[in-house]
């Protein structure tokens, strides 16, 4: 069994899936993690799948020949895990990219807190300011706040369905 499976779904993000498949190698790498790397291109037209066969032979390619989309690409991956049993997948898109211990802490806290199926990753912007990733549902409010800025204070609020950032 592995610790960790990192799945990303790419269509036509070469040149950021390359950063983002470097630094999950160097997440896992970092965190002392056991994992495997899985990349599903939805027949990119940029020589995506190429530049992962050729920079990234570690990563397990799965090169279709339709854009099936996220969800579809994702359960590709799924299903095409082979070898041990990961304990854990992260679906990461091919924009981000993994900092400090973030897979570490991940596994050690999906580890500690067995009633969790799921956790979310905190999103930071490229400058390492806060990015907003946790929303309720969204309601007519926040769909009015959308279409119509009130004052900033009101953007970052439950009002508009915002966690507060300590949370």
């Amino acid at each position: 069994m592995i610790d960790l499976a990192i799945v990303t779904v790419s269509y036509n993000t070469r040149d950021l899936l390359a950063e983002c498949l470097k630094s999950a190698l160097a997440g896992l790498e970092r965190s002392g993690l056991s994992g495997q790397v899985w990349v599903v291109d939805n027949a990119s037209a940029d020589c995506s799948a190429e530049m992962v066969r050729q920079r990234f032979p570690a990563v397990r390619l799965v090169a279709h020949d339709q854009n099936m989309g996220f969800a579809a690409g994702n359960n590709l991956a799924l299903a095409s895990l082979s070898g041990p049993t990961p304990r854990h997948v992260l679906f990461l898109n091919p924009d981000t990219r993994v900092v400090g211990d973030a897979l570490g802490e991940m596994v050690r806290f999906l580890d500690a807190t067995p009633q969790a199926g799921v956790a979310g990753a905190r999103l930071i912007h490229g400058d390492g300011s806060f990015q907003h990733s946790a929303f309720a549902f969204p309601g007519l409010l926040q769909i009015l706040f959308d279409f119509f800025p009130l004052h900033p204070r009101l953007l970052e609020s439950r009002l508009n369905g915002r966690y507060p950032r300590r949370l």
